[in-house]
């Protein structure tokens, strides 16, 4: 990935076909996170090229903030999720923020599940191929983690982030293969 959010952007489809020419070998997400731009550029928009249509997206969950895949790119949520939790005496010692602060945990975790259900019905019926939330642990002023930024404290129920995220799993590889419902067979869409 040579760039994110357009920060130091320039030249993004030569630098994207460079990048993929280079090592032929790897995927290569050309900018990702296309829509979003520092506040002193305008966001140069997607590349059009490489192997992703990629967007990034905090905000409500509808279908026009998802990526769609075109002919030659998978769909990639390249960043999503930014709930926060203040765990008292694990932050960095300076101000916190993330996109929205949560009460408790299992606040947290019930958005997380909400969040990854909405994730799946793109999987299953727009065509998302991957997304990717924000983020692992909190670094030194994002509190948007799984783990606070010490790995001191489970700030979700990982025991239900765990099933969860295997749901969503489960349901991917059931794209494209016939599933009865009811006396009904369907087949899952493959867009």
């Amino acid at each position: 990935m040579p760039f994110n959010e357009n920060w130091g952007a320039f030249e993004v489809p030569d630098i994207t076909n460079w990048t993929k020419a280079y090592d032929p070998t790897r995927l290569v997400n050309g900018n990702s996170g296309f829509n979003y731009a520092p506040g002193y550029r305008p966001a140069q928009g997607d590349p059009g090229n490489g192997d992703f249509v990629d967007m990034h997206h905090y905000g409500k969950m509808e279908d026009k903030a998802f990526p769609l895949p075109d002919e030659k790119r998978a769909a990639s949520l390249g960043e999503f999720g930014g709930k926060g939790l203040f765990v008292r005496n694990h932050m960095w010692p300076v101000p916190n923020n993330a996109y929205e602060i949560l009460i408790n945990k299992e606040t947290l975790t019930d958005t997380y599940i909400y969040l990854l259900n909405e994730i799946e019905q793109r999987m299953i019926y727009r065509g998302l191929s991957s997304a990717i939330y924000t983020q692992t642990s909190d670094v030194e002023h994002e509190i948007n983690g799984l783990v606070t930024y010490d790995r001191q404290v489970e700030k979700l129920d990982l025991d239900k982030v765990r099933w969860i995220n295997r749901e969503v799993i489960k349901s991917g590889g059931n794209i494209g293969k016939k599933k009865n419902i009811s006396s009904i067979s369907r087949v899952y869409p493959v867009e």
